[in-house]
């Protein structure tokens, strides 16, 4: 060890000394600063004072290790790599609740997929000015902590703390206490410990349902934890061999048209005046609902018609979609266009798993716009060509123009007072808000001029009235107005409600206000090609222009469950979180299990017996083997009756 070094032992050690105590501090300013807003009861702020220091103490625990490592075999590496060690776990503190702020969760297996999975990081929109803001913040975060530890003088607090066989049993008399009080909560319901706990970085849920059952506890009849544990496994996609049933009668083609980020209220004659124009004269669906509140489980839903939980399954067995694999077998031409990317999600593997590489265009230029004007006019190209071919087709493309950061040239702007400048790091969001939105409406209003160039070259070409032709998009986007922005953070009606435009040749034009979800698309379509096999065996949706079509219940979901959404309640399901069943109106105004009427509860029974039918192991999957799926059906009809009356217009 050089002299030099070794004669500056002891201020190293005590720079280490300042640098626990100092993240540890930052820990608790950061994490309690967050979770106090949840505190409404003495009691909760005794958890919240205990969960806030056990978590800090858990925050810097690789801190300590790395420190007691450095005293074993000290050296200038281990002395330096301690306090980059520190700065690391202070800006991943940081951006995890600056993510939460933004989208209320933490960083989480759907985060790391993005980063990890190819295209996931391009998926987000990052502008230049996020990079310049994140690199100028952490070199703020490194210069405050050169200088506290440097000159911040907290050795008096050191020199007072306990012996360190104190602070262990303080810290595990913590974690005992934190784990009884959560398991607690979590079976009698304490809605307040749920929520602090939830806006606790990482903090694990430890349940105990079963010992206080067993102690004689009465569980209060309310929330529906229990029954967010969904199935999972073996797939069995489609129910039965479908082969024989797979012959289209009617082989129009199909151009499927899908925009990021697309609610339902963009369809206005202002702002998508030729979408408007289109939707006035085919099947407008007014009450529509994403199959999800992201692009995973809301594209996912839209071709499988199974709820967005079989995702991981569906992905894990490569199974691609009945309705594509039918028309592949009808010997359709088929092509996929993205301005996205086809690999995150991994759409390569699911829904476009039988797609050639040929087949799949993938152009993915920033800004978004550029890529949605090539892939457009590749598109309509393909339409030209096809015309000439002795098959039917099948064109798929995915819009990125509405997606954040909102892309648009100036030539599309029709909300002049937008933020030029949208940097995720230093906009104050809620400030900024309306001029966001602004961006969005004109991205949107771009995003229109591209899908009147597909509609006018099916009509030139004399392909539209062959043609079925969806617009739709993955899910909605949310600007504030339940608390949150952007999507994949909640299942309020603004990231899940969005457009619903099919044209279907020789069907009369109808504006529809009825429940109508994604997962009737595969049913829908199939039907009109002339696919007459009861959907129930490949999918939970309905033919949407059926003479008995009407739902009792639409179900979204996102990376950790499903909500289950009716006319008179929403029930949110999930296995992570709160680790409680939030149960809200249609309108997201909270309420309670009490205030529930008994159809709603009728619903939720439903879904829950159906929910794994297309699990091989499970009781409504033997049902639907042994009986063609006829059970279910009729089940499903006769919950139909019990339901509140719906405004249901014909096709």
């Amino acid at each position: 060890m050089p002299g030099n070094f070794k004669s500056s032992a002891t201020r190293g050690d005590r720079y280490l000394k300042r640098s626990v105590l100092l993240t540890w501090l930052a820990t608790v300013a950061i994490i309690g600063t967050y979770a106090i807003a949840s505190v409404s009861t003495y009691g909760g702020a005794a958890y919240f004072v205990l969960v806030t220091l056990l978590e800090a103490c858990i925050w810097v625990l690789p801190l300590i290790l790395l420190i007691a490592v450095y005293r074993r075999w000290p050296g200038r590496s281990l002395f330096l790599a301690t306090h980059v060690v520190s700065i690391s776990l202070l800006l991943l503190l940081l951006s995890n609740y600056k993510l939460h702020a933004m989208y209320n969760f933490f960083i989480n297996g759907f985060v790391m997929n993005l980063l990890t999975t190819p295209g996931g990081i391009d998926a987000l929109g990052l502008s230049r000015s996020f990079y310049l803001s994140a690199v100028l913040g952490i070199a703020l975060l490194i210069l405050i902590y050169i200088l506290s530890i440097r000159w911040l003088n907290i050795d008096w607090i050191i020199s007072r703390l306990p012996a360190k066989r104190y602070l262990v049993s303080l810290a595990v008399g913590f974690l005992l206490m934190d784990m009884s009080t959560y398991a607690w909560a979590a079976y009698a319901s304490k809605t307040e410990i749920l929520t602090i706990a939830s806006r606790v970085v990482w903090h694990i849920p430890v349940t105990a349902r079963g010992v206080f059952k067993q102690l004689g506890f009465e569980r209060p009849e309310q929330g529906f934890a229990s029954l967010a544990e969904g199935s999972g496994g073996n797939v069995d996609y489609p129910i039965a061999n479908l082969e024989n049933d797979g012959v289209i009668k009617t082989p129009y083609n199909i151009v499927w048209l899908t925009s990021e980020s697309l609610r339902h209220d963009m369809v206005d004659q202002r702002i998508m005046p030729n979408t408007f124009a289109f939707a006035q004269e085919n099947s407008w669906l007014k009450s529509h609902y994403s199959g999800g509140n992201g692009t995973r489980m809301g594209m996912f839903t839209q071709f499988y018609g199974l709820y967005g939980s079989y995702w991981f399954d569906i992905l894990h067995q490569r199974t691609s979609p009945l309705l594509l694999d039918t028309l592949k077998a009808n010997r359709y031409d088929m092509m996929a266009y993205t301005s996205s990317g086809f690999s995150y999600p991994e759409f390569n593997s699911t829904i476009f798993a039988g797609f050639t590489a040929e087949q799949l265009q993938e152009y993915s230029v920033r800004p978004g716009w550029q890529a949605d004007r090539k892939n457009t006019d590749d598109l309509i190209d393909y339409i030209h060509s096809a015309k000439n071919s002795d098959h039917p087709f099948f064109a798929f493309m995915f819009f990125e123009s509405a997606h954040a950061n909102y892309y648009f040239p100036e030539s599309a702007v029709i909300e002049p007072d937008y933020l030029e400048d949208f940097d995720y790091l230093s906009v104050d969001i809620a400030e900024e808000i309306h001029r966001i939105k602004n961006r969005y409406i004109n991205s949107a209003h771009y995003l229109d001029t591209r899908l009147g160039l597909v509609f006018d070259a099916l009509k030139a070409e004399g392909l539209y009235d062959n043609t079925i032709v969806v617009v739709t998009g993955d899910h909605g986007e949310e600007f504030m107005e339940k608390g949150r922005w952007g999507h994949n953070s909640t299942f309020v009606q603004e990231q899940i409600r969005v457009p619903m435009i099919i044209h279907i040749p020789f069907t009369s034009a109808s504006i529809r206000t009825d429940m109508t979800s994604h997962l009737d698309m595969p049913a829908t379509l199939l039907k009109a090609l002339g696919f007459d096999t009861n959907p129930s065996l490949y999918s939970f949706g309905e033919d949407l222009f059926s003479a008995d079509y009407g739902r009792g219940y639409i179900v979204a979901s996102d990376w950790a469950g499903d909500a289950l959404i009716t006319p008179e309640a929403k029930f949110v399901l999930t296995t992570t979180g709160t680790s409680t069943t939030k149960i809200s109106s249609l309108d997201d105004t909270e309420l309670n299990s009490a205030d529930l009427v008994t159809v709603a509860k009728i619903k939720l029974n439903r879904y829950l017996q159906e929910q794994p039918r297309f699990y091989r192991t499970s009781a409504e999957h033997q049902k639907c083997v042994e009986t063609s799926c006829q059970a279910p059906l009729k089940q499903a009809a006769a919950a139909r009756v019990m339901d509140i009356p719906a405004n249901k217009p014909g096709p």
